[in-house]
């Protein structure tokens, strides 16, 4: 199969960011077949082969063996599940991992937060739930949580449908304190201070800039030259 470069032929408008991809170390397989899942196959039916999605991400540089090990990994972390039919395994995205996706493109393509009320939402996990303490810092940290102390999670404006359907879901709804809290208008430069700890929020403002010099050309080039045609096996 040739790759998707070739396909595009030179110069198309996508090469660069495939190869800036292809030169990630380590490549970030389980990120990309998630986004794959969630915007292409969920859409169109919901599950695909191993063999398709492997022939699908070789256009990408993600070998077979790196795509059966991550997918092993997203089975085990609850984002996909197998179904068998026959000696062929076909996978889906599982219920909990569209809620995540979800809630991430709602993150991702909101028009923009409201203005902010001056509260916290805070979720504390009790000593005596110590067991639910690292899923419950796991998955609220993917609906923007930060960890202001080694058990209470905070978040200015979080989507509160998702939270506490993820708090449901992990089994902690009942073993985790949830509370709303404002600051003194005087520890404002103590709060800036813990939010740059608690969310690293120069690392962050850094990789949204490498991220907008990486596409902001893409789609003036996708509007002049169309969308590339489709990869062929």
């Amino acid at each position: 199969m040739s790759s998707l470069t070739e396909t595009l032929g030179p110069g198309a408008s996508v090469d660069p960011l495939i190869s800036d991809f292809r030169n990630q170390q380590p490549v970030r397989a389980g990120s990309l077949i998630i986004t794959v899942f969630g915007d292409a196959i969920g859409p169109r039916g919901g599950e695909v082969w191993t063999g398709s999605l492997i022939t699908l991400l070789d256009a990408f540089g993600v070998n077979e063996r790196l795509v059966r090990t991550s997918i092993f990994r997203l089975v085990q972390d609850g984002w996909l599940e197998a179904k068998q039919v026959g000696r062929k395994s076909f996978y889906r995205i599982t219920g909990d991992g569209e809620r995540r996706f979800e809630a991430a493109s709602r993150r991702i393509y909101a028009a923009g937060p409201p203005a902010w009320s001056g509260e916290w939402c805070l979720v504390i996990v009790p000593e005596a739930a110590r067991e639910v303490r690292d899923p419950v810092r796991k998955e609220l940290g993917w609906l923007g949580f930060g960890s202001v102390a080694p058990n209470v999670l905070a978040h200015p404006a979080p989507d509160m449908k998702a939270v506490t359907a993820t708090l449901a879901g992990l089994g902690a709804d009942s073993a985790t304190v949830m509370m709303h809290a404002t600051s003194p208008p005087g520890e404002f430069r103590a709060m800036q201070g813990l939010v740059r700890e608690c969310w690293n929020l120069d690392a962050l403002a850094e990789r949204y800039r490498v991220f907008l010099s990486a596409f902001e050309t893409l789609g003036d080039a996708l509007m002049r030259d169309g969308p590339p045609p489709p990869l062929q096996s």
